[in-house]
């Protein structure tokens, strides 16, 4: 396929591991789902499932030594998981307990972001972008069909304890970045259809983060763009908006009279601000290591139902105060630049194209994600690390191509 070109006819062998690795990040959830028995062993095999998808992009690299993946947002990445993957094994004893599904969640991310930095440089961006969304949103579709033969086990749709709202909630917004800002079909109504179905999921999820960080993605999108364009897109997120709310009103109406019912629920951000000051007060006792990756519900399970909480917890509701908790002072240093290096590549690509090309996407998928993790934790060496990190790596590569000093032996040591 010629560099730049949106049109797909067929993929390449590259491509269909990038395709097979965005497809497994929004297919997997709905795996425990199918077997509630066995969720050790789904831990395991999605970890290992993982690893191997990334040891087989590893493996086309080594086939292609010329392209050098230089990556400064990269190097921040990895530098956070190496010092969260010591921390947590050599001065954390509360990994011990279950060190293998630390070693393997672990693994799992450093495994994932090397996939996603290999692909970004072995693939031209446009390409990159239009396998991803595709593969995502077939994966976000299985998810939900999963989930419906599996049946739905909460007030909203999802399940409390295998797939949680919330979670479906960050594929649909992230879903709805993709189909909104790229081109991924050639028929426009299928397009139009799965975004006005995705929608309707997204709030029948009441996922509260997500529906905000999707209002303010598409928000944020909407600035980046200039004259009609930015009217045409207003518009469309204007019909969409009132399509779904129409929908769903009596819905909508129900989930939010129950949430406000509940005493101390809007106070507390549903129990989060008493989270986040257990969370302040016990990272004093181990400031600059933390208490390893992973262990939060371990640690947090004989204080939870002091605090109000009957189900169990598993990270801080904050990718900052998680980062924290996971790897002390010197983590949340780490993780807060990476983060920081991230979202400014990124935004300064955005401001550059004007609209144009990825940027749009680019912009909107950090926005929602940044957003979510400042009540949810999975930014942490989780999904949203994953997808925020590929889309880091393609405005740093879109960065790099478009630079004035960009030829083609510096590409071969480079980028």
């Amino acid at each position: 396929m010629p560099p730049g070109k949106y049109k797909i006819k067929s993929l390449s062998y590259i491509g269909t591991l990038w395709f097979l690795i965005w497809f497994w990040l929004s297919a997997n959830p709905s795996i425990p789902a199918f077997f509630p028995e066995n969720l050790y062993l789904v831990s395991a095999a999605n970890a290992l499932t993982s690893v191997f998808l990334g040891l087989l992009f590893l493996s086309v690299w080594l086939s292609k030594p010329v392209v050098r993946p230089v990556s400064l947002v990269a190097k921040w990445m990895f530098l956070y998981i190496g010092w969260v993957t010591f921390a947590s094994f050599f001065f954390s004893p509360y990994v011990w307990d279950n060190w293998f599904k630390t070693a393997g969640l672990l693994a799992s991310s450093a495994s994932l972001l090397t996939s996603m930095l290999l692909g970004s440089r072995l693939l031209d961006s446009r390409y990159a972008l239009i396998v991803a969304g595709r593969a995502y949103v077939l994966g976000t579709l299985t998810t939900t069909a999963g989930l419906l033969l599996t049946g739905v086990d909460s007030l909203r749709f999802g399940n409390e304890e295998l797939l949680h709202p919330n979670s479906l909630g960050f594929l649909y917004g992230s879903s709805l970045c993709f189909l909104l800002t790229l081109p991924l079909y050639h028929i426009q109504l299928i397009r139009s259809a799965l975004i006005v179905i995705f929608a309707i999921l997204l709030v029948l999820s009441f996922s509260k983060t997500s529906i905000i960080g999707t209002l303010l993605a598409w928000l944020a999108s909407a600035i980046f763009q200039r004259g009609l364009r930015r009217v045409g897109y207003l518009v469309s997120l204007l019909i969409v908006g009132s399509v779904v709310f129409l929908s769903l009103q009596s819905y909508v109406q129900q989930q939010v009279e129950a949430y406000v019912s509940q005493v101390g629920f809007i106070e507390t951000l549903t129990g989060r601000t008493n989270l986040w000051s257990w969370t302040l007060e016990m990272v004093k006792d181990r400031l600059w290591v933390g208490y390893g990756f992973g262990t939060f519900r371990e640690v947090f399970a004989p204080y939870s139902l002091d605090l109000g909480f009957v189900v169990p917890i598993v990270h801080a509701h904050n990718a900052w105060l998680d980062a924290l908790f996971a790897g002390g002072v010197v983590g949340m240093a780490i993780f807060s630049a990476s983060m920081l290096l991230a979202a400014g590549t990124i935004f300064r690509v955005a401001r550059r194209l004007a609209g144009a090309g990825p940027s749009l996407f680019l912009v909107t998928i950090a926005t929602f994600v940044l957003v979510r993790g400042l009540t949810e934790g999975a930014l942490n060496l989780g999904r949203d690390f994953i997808v925020l990190s590929a889309a880091a790596f393609v405005a740093e590569r879109w960065l790099y191509r478009s630079s004035p000093t960009f030829d083609r032996q510096t590409a071969k040591r480079g980028m």
